[in-house]
């Protein structure tokens, strides 16, 4: 499964090649330096959420459209969604001791994979 930082990496680098501007233009326009652009597409670091949404914007997309995988078309929040539901039904099947230890250490997973 992708984590979010490749989702927003694929798309940002996606989008960026599919225009026109230059990246310091893009930079300027959102707040940014130009190194930073060049961090997220290169996936070293993710955008903010303030400047994902500008760059969306600046671009003619939506933030929605920024952290959707496209290849499966599920937001990163279906996605968490359907990983909460299936641990769920896996913790059913263990014992009550072993439900919150396994709990445990399954958000910690889910709060890196979302990072």
């Amino acid at each position: 499964m992708k984590t979010r930082r490749d989702i927003i990496k694929t798309n940002t680098t996606k989008l960026l090649e599919s225009c026109d501007i230059s990246l310091k233009k893009i930079a300027k326009a959102i707040g940014v330096s130009p190194a930073s652009i060049s961090r997220w597409k290169k996936g070293l670091s993710i955008p903010k959420a303030e400047h994902r949404k500008k760059l969306a914007e600046a671009l003619g997309k939506t933030d929605n459209w920024l952290t959707t995988d496209h290849e499966t078309e599920k937001p990163l929040s279906e996605v968490r969604r359907i990983m909460r539901q299936e641990i769920h039904n896996e913790l059913k099947l263990l014992l009550e001791a072993e439900r919150k230890e396994t709990a445990l250490l399954l958000e910690n997973i889910i709060k890196k994979f979302i990072k």
